[in-house]
């Protein structure tokens, strides 16, 4: 009788046992994948950090490399109006920068802005026992140093870039970039929080990594697995640790029994779905890390092309403005070629940056209160040249009284420039181009219109998608990289409003619709 009770349950019971063994076999192997990929992804995420860290520093040593040039160009000569008006041109390149200083003699005689930083004009290097030591550093080795943190006589804590400049060999003084370290690490924190991730800066000493001084960051958990970036900066050397906020371990008593039993019921149909559906996600995978590869290229691209080509831009402004003397007729329609061109680029990666805040939710807006009448003529002036080149009417339909919205009115005016330009772009010469202003439910609603042939039906769905136009051929009509309308389309939806556009032969009509202030 035992014999056949154990006959007749032996084969059930070896199923049961070698379920539960597979089971428990694959959700250890989760686990273990689990735990790999977090940490292949918490390499990533600090890899992303440190670049982001490290363009955002290079925006300020490119400025300041910029002046050392022209100090040294003009042999330590310089008027204060001139420096400050390319200061102005150029101090909008630095989002994170607090003030630039010139030194002469180690002594600080100009700053710019004055306004907030009046207490640091007029220090003396020498005077200051904690930053002397390694001005005199930087004086010896002829390299640029960053230091910090430090605590500002205006008050803050900065990183401060200094570079000496020399006149030959003699040493003429120093220009010093100050970063507000407070607001940069505390937007690289919010970097790293969206990553659910906490770090630590920490300053190397001889290049060891076990021996480390914190400069910034919260604790970090000894039982979570870290990982380690070294940053190599000018005169000092950075490391970024991090780890993650979750722990991967699986909770294998709660899934065992439900999983085998899952695993006697479903056999070989499971199996099979199994391998499809793996399949699946590994392409999907592919996928995924391919649109994930093109966007931080664009973006990485993006971030460091734009601080040189400001850089660009303001020289080039110098020159035509005849600070390395007189040009020719044929030099100045030169130097107004190069202008354009850079302006054409910096405004194409001002796109390609926009663009990829949006798709990320990176992009802060500021909604205030603002009169849409006086914008809307506002936008109509800034294209009056190019409608002029074509014979093109404006016209515009307002309202009589006020129209109050609530919106960033940076961005709006960026939405409405890009459909007004479209339309005089697409519409024939000695044709009119009309915007109207009317109430909605709620809000107010901005119609641009044209008489131009209209959208093509084929493209009339994909016309909001990036890099998309109805002509994408190299010998196109109309220029353009294709962003304008879907950045136009993020930045409406971020202020809670909506885009949409009707088209015939006879024109076209885009509609913005925007809350009421």
């Amino acid at each position: 009788m035992k014999d056949k009770l154990w006959a007749s349950f032996r084969f059930p019971l070896f199923l049961l046992l070698a379920g539960v063994g597979l089971i428990h076999w694959a959700l250890l192997q989760v686990q273990e994948t689990r735990k790999f990929e977090q940490e292949q992804q918490l390499l990533q995420d600090l890899s992303e950090l440190r670049g982001t860290l490290e363009t955002r520093i290079k925006e300020a040593i490119y400025l300041t490399r910029g002046l050392v040039f022209y100090i040294e160009s003009q042999n330590g000569e310089y008027t204060n109006q001139r420096i400050e008006a390319w200061l102005g041109s150029m101090f909008q390149a630095g989002e994170y920068i607090i003030n630039i200083g010139f030194a002469p003699d180690n002594r600080i005689e100009v700053i710019y802005p004055r306004t907030g930083n009046e207490a640091a004009l007029g220090l003396y290097y020498p005077d200051m026992p904690d930053q002397w030591p390694s001005v005199q550093r930087m004086i010896r080795t002829r390299d640029p140093i960053l230091a910090g943190p430090i605590e500002l006589v205006q008050g803050g804590t900065a990183f401060i870039y200094r570079s000496p400049v020399f006149i030959g060999d003699d040493y003429w003084g120093l220009i010093s970039t100050v970063i507000d370290a407070e607001a940069l690490l505390g937007d690289i924190r919010d970097i790293a929080r969206l990553h659910a991730l906490r770090y630590q800066l920490r300053r190397l000493k001889d290049d060891r990594r076990d021996d480390s001084t914190l400069i910034w960051g919260e604790p970090l958990d000894a039982n979570v697995t870290r990982q380690t970036s070294r940053i190599p900066l000018p005169g000092d050397d950075w490391l970024l640790v991090g780890q993650v906020l979750e722990n991967p371990a699986l909770p294998l008593s709660y899934y065992a029994l439900p999983y085998t039993c899952l695993f006697l019921l479903a056999g070989f149909s499971g199996y099979h779905r199994y391998r499809t559906l793996q399949f699946e996600h590994k392409q999907a995978l592919v996928r995924a890390e391919t649109d994930r590869l093109k966007n931080e290229f664009v973006s990485t691209i993006s971030h460091e092309l734009r601080t040189p080509l400001t850089s660009i831009r303001g020289t080039l402004g110098l020159i035509e403005g005849g600070v390395a003397g007189p040009l020719t007729d044929k030099g100045n329609e030169l130097v107004g070629i190069a202008k354009r061109n850079s302006d054409h680029l910096i405004h194409l990666i001002n796109d390609l940056l926009d663009i990829d805040r949006i798709v990320e939710g990176r992009l802060d807006l500021n909604p205030q209160r603002i009169e849409l009448n006086g914008l809307i003529r506002t936008v109509l002036t800034e294209n009056e040249t190019y409608a002029a080149n074509k014979r093109i009417t404006r016209r515009f339909n307002g309202t009589d009284g006020d129209a109050p919205a609530w919106v960033d009115e940076t961005r709006l005016r960026q939405v409405l420039d890009n459909l007004l330009s479209n339309a005089l772009k697409f519409s024939p010469e000695a044709s009119t181009v009309t915007l109207t202003l009317a109430p909605v439910d709620h809000g107010w609603q901005m119609t641009v219109s044209d008489e131009g042939p209209g959208i093509p039906e084929s493209f009339q769905d994909r016309i909001f998608k990036r890099f998309t136009q109805a002509d994408g051929s190299s010998q196109r009509h109309a220029g353009g990289t294709g962003l304008g309308l879907a950045i136009a389309k993020g930045l409406v939806e971020q202020m809670q409003g909506s885009i949409d556009f009707e088209t015939s032969e006879a024109g076209t009509h885009f509609r913005v619709i925007v809350p009421a202030a």
